[in-house]
């Protein structure tokens, strides 16, 4: 969720023709219900779909990791490209005067200039990878042999299937704390950069 939107966000910055419409289809799924996505994501990967992953516990979470980083590719790329957006021109023809080739410039001048929403996304795509329920609880229920089990379909499992309440709110709680933690540093984070941009203004 980090790494590859950026590849991403840099294709959609390009001044193609008709970039919009590919833009939308980008961020598509982003807008589909996790739902609808789940349901045909188990369609895809049922013992019969096209590939059949889900009967296989190595391949459980990859199986839904896919599914999760399709859905959410959109969303972090259009962070990052509201971030490229602002980058000045002139670096990049200042590195290609300097004999930078296209890795290169991509390199030395879009990753530094992308570093923060990097620290925003890697944050952002933690909470949301924790919070991983309704993809578990539509495609499989936490099977094969709970090869699938995040912590969030845990706690359910655990409160609604077993009835132990106990567990179940101890790994809420534990789950709160890992969340509130992860809170604070996006927040100690911005709440820097704001106060740095302060005083460079």
């Amino acid at each position: 969720m980090v790494i590859l939107p950026i590849p991403v966000a840099i294709l959609m910055n390009q001044p193609f023709k008709g970039m919009p419409v590919f833009r939308s289809l980008i961020y598509l799924p982003v807008v589909v219900s996790l739902v609808v996505a789940g349901i045909a994501w188990k369609w895809l990967y049922q013992s019969n779909g096209t590939m059949n992953w889900l009967v296989y516990p190595n391949l459980a979470l990859l199986a839904v990791a896919i599914m999760v980083v399709w859905k959410g590719l959109g969303y972090y790329m259009m962070i990052y490209l509201a971030n490229l957006q602002s980058a000045s021109n002139e670096l990049y023809e200042a590195a290609e005067i300097d004999g930078a080739g296209l890795l290169q410039k991509h390199w030395y001048v879009t990753l530094p200039h992308v570093r923060p929403a990097m620290a925003l996304v890697a944050i952002i795509s933690t909470i949301g990878a924790l919070k991983v329920f309704t993809e578990i609880y539509v495609m499989t229920r936490g099977g094969p042999v709970g090869a699938r089990e995040t912590l969030v379909y845990y706690i359910y499992d655990q409160a609604f299937g077993n009835l132990n309440l106990g567990l179940a709110c101890a790994a809420g709680f534990v789950l709160m704390l890992v969340i509130f933690a992860l809170s604070l540093l996006n927040i100690k984070y911005f709440y820097l950069k704001a106060e740095k941009e302060a005083l460079n203004a």
